[in-house]
């Protein structure tokens, strides 16, 4: 892993320039009961469940089962209320189920709570798999906030941390890599078919200045009701890596509009979650 590490300390980011990039929406899933329905309702529990409403949560965890999202979801709440123990067990839980971004879930929760071991090898973990040595030492992962997070952590470990945070990436990789399934997709109605909304109208967000000057990147997800309309009623934010950068997405996401499918009932509206990911360009 050694080559990763030094390639990753000589790409280093030469500008400011600012940049956001989004990652397909997802129809969240709305699933059959017992968590409750249409949209609205299921968008008001989640928000009750990100609130840190015990009867919620409660109800949440009973019904995790084999969905990643929901476990994501959990993860997410958890780490809101600084439960990081037990964000860090949700968030492993979903990306068993296919969930791949709590890859760098896992490894921000653990920066969080200042193990920094921990969130090294998960950050490295994710950087191999979406980046070979050479497209890292060409510059292709630059903005990839795994590859932030890992500079970060390099100057928080000494050698001998160092070498207990390799052989932590290494063991990772024998017990998870082999079993991480391909990423699933939430569907927004109940046969399990994804609804077909479709984005028509993309606001980009505005960098934080302040987090610009400090040359900080970040990502966010967050769940979107969408209106029968098109418009977004709604905007949750469910996870951010950095504070600071909640306000400029969510205000973003507000302003987007959605075409609904072509056998949309003009009734019904959708959930959707949406990452979007601030970089530093060279």
């Amino acid at each position: 892993m050694r080559h990763l590490l030094l390639l990753a300390l000589a790409t280093i980011v030469l500008a400011v320039l600012p940049g956001w990039s989004i990652a397909d929406p997802e129809t969240s899933e709305l699933a059959t009961a017992p968590l409750p329905e249409p949209a609205e309702e299921r968008f008001e529990f989640y928000r009750a469940v990100m609130d840190g409403n015990v009867a919620a949560i409660r109800r949440l965890k009973e019904h995790c089962g084999e969905n990643s999202f929901r476990h994501w979801l959990l993860g997410a709440a958890q780490v809101r209320h600084y439960q990081l123990n037990e964000a860090a067990q949700s968030f492993r839980m979903s990306l068993q189920l296919g969930e791949i971004r709590a890859l760098l879930a896992l490894a921000e929760t653990h920066f969080k709570a200042r193990n920094w071991i921990e969130a090294y090898a998960w950050a490295q973990i994710w950087v191999l798999e979406h980046f070979s040595p050479e497209q890292i030492a060409g510059g292709e992962a630059e903005g990839d906030p795994g590859l932030y997070l890992l500079r970060e952590l390099l100057n928080r470990l000494g050698n001998r941390e160092l070498q207990r945070a390799e052989s932590l990436t290494e063991q990772y990789i024998r017990d998870w890599l082999p079993q991480l399934p391909e990423p699933e997709t939430y569907c927004a109605i109940n046969d399990g078919e994804c609804s077909g909304w479709q984005p028509v109208h993309r606001e980009p967000p505005n960098y934080p200045r302040r987090m610009l000057n400090r040359q900080y990147q970040a990502w966010v997800q967050s769940i979107i009701l969408i209106g029968p309309d098109g418009r977004v009623d709604d905007v949750e934010v469910l996870f951010a890596s950095r504070d600071g950068f909640e306000g400029p997405t969510r205000r973003a996401l507000e302003r987007w509009t959605f075409a609904p499918p072509e056998d949309h009932d003009g009734q019904s509206g959708a959930l959707m979650t949406q990452i979007i990911d601030y970089e530093l360009r060279r």
